[in-house]
C-alpha cells in the first residue's frame, strides 16, 4: 500500500501540449484561421487556449499549423479538428520546454496568435 508513495512522480509545470496540423488540401491562411475559430467554438464550454502559427511547408508550399494548446479534453479537440479540416494529419506531444517550442514555431518571424473560449 505504501509503494505508490515511493514511486517518482513527474509534476508537469506547463499544462500545454504541442500540436502540429497538416491539412491535406490547399487552404489559405484566412481559411485556416476561420477553421481554427470554428474548432474553438465547437469545443463548447470547455476551457481551451489555442496558440498557433501558420507557416508554409518547404516541400510542397502548403500551409500547415504549429500550436501549443491548453485544454481539458484532448479527445474532443482532435474530433473537432477532424470535423473542421475533414482530411488532416496531425501530431501531438508533451511540451517539456515551452520556450524552445515557441522559438521553433516562430523561426520564420511569424507572430503567435491566440484563440480562447
Amino acid at each position: 500500500m505504501l509503494l505508490s508513495r515511493f514511486k517518482p512522480q513527474r509534476i508537469r509545470v506547463n499544462k500545454y501540449y504541442a500540436l502540429s496540423v497538416d491539412p491535406c488540401y490547399q487552404y489559405s491562411e484566412s481559411e485556416i484561421e476561420e477553421i481554427l475559430r470554428f474548432i474553438v467554438e465547437q469545443m463548447g464550454e470547455i476551457n481551451i487556449e489555442l496558440n498557433y502559427v501558420i507557416e508554409k511547408k518547404k516541400a510542397n508550399n502548403q500551409n500547415h499549423v504549429h500550436c501549443f494548446v491548453k485544454c481539458s479534453n484532448k479527445k474532443k479537440l482532435l474530433q473537432c479538428i477532424r470535423l473542421g479540416f475533414s482530411h488532416v494529419s496531425y501530431h501531438q506531444s508533451s511540451i517539456f520546454d515551452l520556450a524552445s517550442w515557441k522559438n521553433y514555431i516562430t523561426k520564420d518571424n511569424n507572430n503567435i496568435k491566440t484563440l480562447k473560449n
